[in-house]
């Protein structure tokens, strides 16, 4: 298109009919550039004058540096004591060790551990008193000599629970599931409910909880400690009423409503059916169950000594595996990592310290915790 001779050069400026990109015209004039005026000094001033540096100057710091008062008031820890150039005396071996884990194979903690691992601050007063925890006894000392668990090379015979054919539930609810077993609230034909624990048919795990569980609870009803609801004798272990082999979606009404990726499962899996114990949370979601009677702890470890009697290392002894009924009845559960005498040759000493341990857990930990308004030091470990 020719250009035309007649347009000027505001209104070829104005139109960006054909310059969408508003860029400069080829045909329009640029304006000279001015030319970037510069002092020029004679050569004897510019030797007087001195160089400055490119590099970026630090103000000097001209204040004194912080002193430990200083950083006290900074921070809100205490302040550290003093520094003294004379040495201190040297200060009388501890009578007992000073630490505790959760694992018996290491160092081994004296009675009063879990209550000199943390300080907190004292109640307020507006929390209600709550009865002081008993003082520790010395009935279970720790063990000093703990022998390696073996297998046995011929298991001891016990009774073995039986695998219910044709079984059918319907789905209530989910307490709690993980990575290896959910656990669920199933209501049978006869509309009584009960729970329902699944597995992972192949866990990424150290141990098989089936396998664990199930050798567990054939040894807890081989030595008549897990017993049927109908007996008037003290139980302290929910009852298994058998082990199952299902498929979710297809032996299990409602499972559509249960929102975990384990039904989806193509292989069947296995379970325990078990006893549901209502109004019996753990000491882990009740604690004020215990710190209101510290009595009950005593209960705790009669209860211990029944599964331990039954030749059962519990091996998972946390609040969370204690349960307390309405009825101040002591119930342990979960025993997904349970060793027994019927496949390993397992030392007394093995359940001499995990009695000794849940003493101590209880005594000076969780019942503490409650009563001072803190979280329990087993918590915080991660254990």
């Amino acid at each position: 298109m020719p250009l035309n001779p007649f347009r000027t050069r505001s209104s070829a400026a104005a139109s960006h009919r054909y310059n969408l990109r508003k860029r400069r015209r080829c045909d329009e004039v640029q304006p000279p550039v001015a030319a970037k005026k510069t002092k020029t000094l004679p050569a004897a001033e510019k030797k007087l004058r001195p160089k400055r540096d490119a590099r970026r100057r630090i103000r000097p710091d001209t204040t004194s540096p912080p002193s430990l008062n200083h950083h006290a008031s900074t921070c809100r820890c205490s302040p550290p004591s003093p520094i003294s150039t004379v040495a201190a005396a040297p200060s009388p071996p501890p009578s007992s060790p000073s630490s505790i884990s959760t694992s018996i194979t290491t160092s081994l903690p004296p009675s009063s551990t879990f209550a000199s691992t943390a300080t907190s601050p004292a109640p307020s007063e507006s929390r209600k008193a709550l009865p002081s925890p008993p003082p520790a006894s010395d009935i279970d000392p720790w063990p000093t000599f703990l022998p390696a668990i073996e297998d046995r090379d011929e298991p001891i015979a016990v009774t073995t629970i039986p695998f219910l054919t044709d079984f059918s539930c319907t789905f209530v609810r989910e307490l709690q599931s993980n990575d290896t077993a959910a656990v669920l609230v199933v209501s049978m034909p006869d509309a009584t409910q009960r729970i329902l624990k699944l597995f992972l048919p192949e866990p990424n795990a150290w141990i098989d909880p089936f396998s664990a569980e199930y050798s567990a609870y054939c040894s807890l009803v081989h030595h008549g400690v897990s017993l049927p609801p109908s007996t008037s004798a003290r139980r302290v272990v929910p009852y298994c009423y058998g082990a199952v082999n299902i498929q979710p979606l297809r032996q299990m009404k409602r499972a559509r409503v249960w929102k975990n990726p384990l039904k989806k499962v193509k292989k069947p899996l296995f379970g325990l059916l078990l006893e549901f114990i209502p109004d019996a949370p753990s000491i882990l979601n009740a604690p004020e169950r215990l710190a209101r009677r510290p009595e009950l702890v005593a209960d705790v470890l009669a209860a211990l000594g029944m599964v331990h009697s039954a030749g059962v290392l519990h091996q998972d002894d946390m609040p969370r595996n204690i349960l307390i009924d309405g009825n101040d009845g002591v119930w342990w559960i979960d025993f997904g990592c349970a060793l027994t005498t019927a496949y390993n040759k397992i030392h007394p000493n093995w359940f001499q310290g995990e009695r000794r341990r849940v003493k101590e857990l209880l005594t000076n930990d969780v019942i503490p915790a409650e009563l001072e308004g803190r979280v329990p030091t087993w918590r915080t470990l991660g254990w």
